[in-house]
């Protein structure tokens, strides 16, 4: 029993080593393209990412992963997925600010650092023209209420900035691939998970406004991650059966939890020829 418990601290402490650093930093390079075109930046923080990885030379495809913190916790299993999807890429492109979200544009304003974002990325976006980019940030911090139930989507503030958005950024890809945001840690010492009806409260004032605004969106695709993240109405803190840790902190899953999301991001890059 002793022994045994002390291999589950060692495995979880693996587990918080692997979360102190971008998983790529060693091979992901300072980028002169998005050096010169990616001009706004906020206040500097140890989770910045700005950087380019080389894949398959014999490629003519690049991609763009872009998004705050989350991307920098879950870079491990997307570059897993674009590694083993059929489309091959040339290059891969990471640019990440932690808080700041370029799908919910001037509500970004919440956060002084973050005001600027809007827009930002466009000369980028026009240099790169990726073939793909790929977004994954925490919504619910920008929107919390629900929309009114007595005026529609369309006449929803909030719907309408985040729809434009969309649109806006959907412009300068073939496919842009939006990642659902997974649930918190909760620090509860009650119990190992939340309610998944407790995360939806949370969750669904913003999301539902994503989601309705990519119907009107011809390329963009949604991967769904509650179905992995929340099985059985519980989103569990720590796995039933390895007794792993699946978060970094109180936002982030682990390097080792991203590989569960590689078989729905592949699906999404599927059929990009």
């Amino acid at each position: 029993m002793v022994s045994t418990s002390f291999d589950l601290i060692q495995r979880n402490e693996k587990e918080a080593d692997s979360c102190k650093s971008f998983y790529y930093k060693n091979s992901c390079a300072v980028n002169p393209i998005i050096e010169k075109y990616l001009t706004w930046r906020p206040k500097a923080d140890f989770m910045d990412v700005y950087c380019s990885l080389k894949l398959n030379p014999k490629s003519n495809k690049t991609i763009l992963i872009t998004g705050n913190s989350f991307v920098y916790f879950q870079i491990y299993g997307i570059l897993e997925a674009i590694k083993k999807s059929k489309t091959q890429f040339l290059e891969v492109f990471v640019v990440e600010h932690p808080q700041c979200n370029i799908l919910v544009g001037y509500l970004n304003d919440l956060y002084r650092e973050c005001s600027g974002i809007e827009k930002s990325h466009d000369r980028l976006f026009e240099q790169l023209k990726p073939d793909v980019i790929i977004h994954s940030a925490r919504m619910d911090l920008y929107v919390t209420s629900a929309v009114s139930p007595k005026i529609s989507f369309k006449d929803d503030e909030y719907y309408y900035e985040i729809k434009r958005q969309i649109l806006h950024i959907a412009s300068f890809t073939r496919r842009l691939i939006i990642i659902e945001p997974h649930p918190p840690f909760t620090s509860s010492t009650q119990h190992y998970g939340i309610p998944a009806k407790e995360f939806h409260r949370k969750h669904n004032p913003s999301w539902n406004r994503v989601k309705e605004a990519v119907k009107h969106c011809k390329n963009c695709v949604i991967v769904q991650t509650q179905n992995i993240m929340c099985p059985n109405g519980i989103c569990p803190m720590v796995d039933p059966i390895t007794r792993l840790s699946l978060f970094c902190d109180k936002s982030h899953v682990t390097p080792r939890q991203s590989l569960k999301f590689v078989l729905g991001i592949i699906k999404a890059l599927n059929g990009i020829t």
